[in-house]
């Protein structure tokens, strides 16, 4: 019996060759497939497939039997069955039979709430339920099976990938550098099992995080013996994301953390790509976190799209006085108009240009502190403002090479 580590890395040898497709993007996958000998059927789709149930009749009626096969693939819940069941009153000469299903789901996360660079961790809080039936004997009275066997189980497995390797689902992993292996369930009967999948991840650093979840039943032929056999793994939409969780270095959860998510979708547990805070006094302030729709980029487009969002405002959802925003539009301005420059030079006028670039932001992030330590009213922003215009400095200078 292959193990779920063996089968993700011979998906993950596989999916080096798709990695480069296409652009990373949040996506969505279901294949549903089964195969006898020459018999097979392979079904696919971006939210669900399904093999229906159905029967066979080969070699004039000394095989005979029934398969099935469906998957379903959202961003908040995954789900797959398979089902193989056959009854050989001869040997046959097929090595294996096999029912599988797949549910696929790829989304680009960018963490909010600590500074830009952070270590931390991003946390998958989910629940699982299903069964697994499995009979496999000799069709023949006194005959004994001494090869192959049976294999009927439910995999589900995460993998955090860079958004430069990945590219849409198809069936196989994307590129990854991080795996998370969980126990296949091989048990009769699971019931709201909680699940956890861990991720070490860096504060506004955009990332590619996947989960596959496969159901198979199958069997490896004892070619002296007939057998019949009767198998399946039913776990349809029974994987449910119950909350993502953003924690530090400690594995302590962040208060008041955020979750910007490619595919647009609010998963529950962490807030949106804005945050809310009391100060000591019980006002309440809003920061807020720019970039929502500059996940798919890296490096030097990452910070100018960044900025481009910053400029096209609001800077923050706080009030700030006219001259100030004037101020930190201009400063914000100059550094993309540099940014746009850099990325169309090489060598050591691009270097020259980050440099410059680097000064414009630490400009801007001293004039931030300032303006909310400011005491008079036309130059004061809130204490939330002048993070968040703080974060967006530390964001974009992180992007630089």
């Amino acid at each position: 019996m292959l193990s779920p580590r063996t089968v993700s890395i011979a998906c993950a040898v596989l999916g080096g060759l798709i990695g480069l497709a296409g652009s990373a993007a949040a996506d969505t996958f279901a294949s549903a497939q089964w195969y006898f000998g020459a018999n097979q059927d392979y079904q696919t789709g971006v939210s669900s497939a399904a093999i229906p149930l159905q029967s066979f009749d080969l070699d004039n009626h000394s095989i005979v039997g029934a398969v099935s096969a469906t998957a379903h693939a959202d961003y908040l819940s995954l789900g797959s069955s398979a089902a193989f069941s056959t009854t050989n009153s001869l040997p046959t000469p097929v090595i294996e039979g096999l029912a599988r299903a797949t549910a696929e789901t790829l989304d680009i996360f960018t963490a909010h709430g600590l500074p830009a660079g952070t270590a931390g961790f991003l946390v998958y809080k989910a629940s699982l339920s299903g069964s697994n039936t499995a009979t496999l004997g000799p069709t023949n009275a006194g005959e004994q099976i001494t090869w192959g066997g049976a294999e009927v189980h439910t995999s589900v497995i995460g993998y955090r990938g860079t958004v430069a390797e990945v590219g849409p689902l198809t069936g196989l992993a994307p590129l990854y550098d991080y795996p998370v292996y969980l126990p296949a369930f091989t048990g009769v009967q699971y019931m709201n099992v909680p699940i956890e999948l861990a991720f070490p991840i860096q504060y506004e650093t955009p990332a590619a995080f996947y989960v596959l979840m496969t159901s198979i039943a199958k069997i490896t032929f004892d070619p002296s013996v007939a057998e019949t056999f009767d198998g399946a793994s039913g776990f349809l939409d029974t994987f449910t994301i119950d909350a993502i969780e953003l924690q530090d270095a400690n594995h302590q959860p962040v208060p008041g953390a955020a979750l910007t998510a490619a595919s647009g979708t609010v998963y529950p547990g962490v807030g949106s790509v804005t945050t809310t805070s009391t100060t000591p006094g019980g006002s309440t302030t809003t920061t807020t976190l720019f970039g929502a729709d500059c996940a798919g980029l890296s490096g030097l487009a990452h910070a100018q799209c960044l900025i481009a969002a910053a400029v096209a405002g609001p800077l923050c959802s706080d009030p700030i006085p006219p001259g100030v925003t004037k101020a930190f539009v201009a400063q914000l301005t100059a550094a993309g108009n540099l940014l746009e420059r850099a990325g169309m030079a090489s060598g050591r006028k691009q270097a020259r240009l980050v440099k410059a670039v680097r000064h414009k932001l630490a400009a801007l992030a001293k004039r931030a502190t300032a303006a909310a330590k400011s005491k008079k009213p036309k130059r004061r922003i809130s204490a939330a403002c002048g993070a968040s215009i703080g974060q967006l400095a530390g964001a974009a200078a992180d992007d630089l090479p």
